[in-house]
């Protein structure tokens, strides 16, 4: 019930008040609401009748002022409620937003060292690698000294299977299938380490594939 309405419901009950104050005066002449004491029923001074409305102004007076402390309690706490859920849902929005941006910064930022990262590679696939060096390689043996990068488990099998080859290859100076065997082997190397793009650090990787190339070369090189 709003305010209005409330107003309205306190008028009418005066008006009943009065109605009924009325017909007890006609009907037995007397006072409803007197007490007897010469007080009016406690509120003291003027008429009967006065003293009788004035005591029924202050109760309805007392019910309207009731029911409008009521209804603006609950306007306030609806307006904190409201303010509340607004806030809540802000927070939940920025939030949101963050994450997002969050998102797109890391996927940009992983994006921007692909694209370096590929870059080199092309750039050093297009130029001549050179051969191996001998602290990288003994010519006499084939041993080979590996990059920490490619020390790596992921990296065993291309590896174990290229020192078997150059090794091989120190001893016959070159067996038949051996060269096309050691480009294999490196090209499975590069594969791996393409892979792992996003977790080696850029200068490291740039330096695996220098490597990579660089066996690959030394081999067709010895052979041609």
């Amino acid at each position: 019930m709003n305010l209005r309405a409330k107003v309205i419901r306190g008028g009418l009950i005066l008006t009943a008040a009065l109605a009924l104050h009325s017909e007890a005066q006609a009907q037995f002449g007397v006072n409803p609401w007197y007490s007897g004491y010469g007080y009016g029923g406690g509120w003291g001074g003027g008429t009967a009748e006065g003293n009788a409305l004035q005591g029924m102004s202050t109760v309805i007076r007392s019910a309207g002022e009731y029911n409008l402390y009521t209804s603006q309690a609950g306007v306030n706490n609806e307006e904190t409620r409201s303010r509340y859920l607004d806030n809540k849902k802000k927070w939940q929005e920025n939030y949101l937003q963050l994450r997002e941006q969050r998102s797109a910064l890391d996927a940009q930022k992983r994006e921007q060292q692909r694209q370096s990262r590929d870059a080199y590679y092309a750039a050093t696939k297009s130029a001549a690698p050179a051969p191996m060096s001998p602290v990288a390689m003994d010519a006499v043996t084939g041993q080979i000294t590996w990059p920490d990068t490619l020390l790596a488990s992921d990296f065993e099998k291309p590896r174990k299977q290229l020192e078997q080859l150059f090794e091989l290859r120190a001893k016959t100076s070159g067996a038949p299938g051996v060269r096309q065997q050691i480009h294999s082997a490196t090209e499975e190397l590069a594969r791996i380490l393409r892979t792992k793009v996003e977790k080696i650090p850029a200068n490291e990787y740039m330096a695996a594939r220098k490597f990579i190339d660089e066996l690959d070369h030394t081999a067709r090189a010895k052979s041609t």
